[in-house]
């Protein structure tokens, strides 16, 4: 659920960070479940590309929504002057919601 402050903003960076952690979380506990290491934020990404995404285990469309919202976040955070319409931030709550049912589901049919 949205906090109410939401709708007043016209940034949509509360957003991207909802998302990304909604989904940096879920992708963390797959590559945990396999047995492979990932120091950092970017070597999870690295990792969950390499190891889920070009082995075609996810679609491609989830690894574009994983890499993306790594790169708005980092620039929503570490760039000056930077804002991102609630146009293109709200959809991916919805997105991430289902990679995150996508990610659920793998864990549990799978096995190591």
């Amino acid at each position: 659920m949205m906090p109410d402050y939401l709708p007043k903003m016209n940034d949509g960076i509360p957003q991207l960070t909802e998302c990304t952690t909604l989904v940096f979380y879920p992708v963390s506990a797959l590559l945990f479940y396999h047995s492979i290491d990932a120091k950092t934020h970017k070597g999870v990404r690295i990792k969950f590309m390499s190891e889920f995404i070009k082995t075609g285990l996810f679609d491609k469309e989830y690894g574009k929504l994983f890499s993306d919202l790594f790169d708005w976040r980092q620039e929503g955070d570490y760039s000056d002057f930077v804002s991102f319409d609630k146009d293109l931030t709200l959809p991916l709550i919805d997105k991430s919601e289902k990679f995150i049912s996508l990610i659920r589901n793998f864990l549990t049919t799978t096995k190591r």
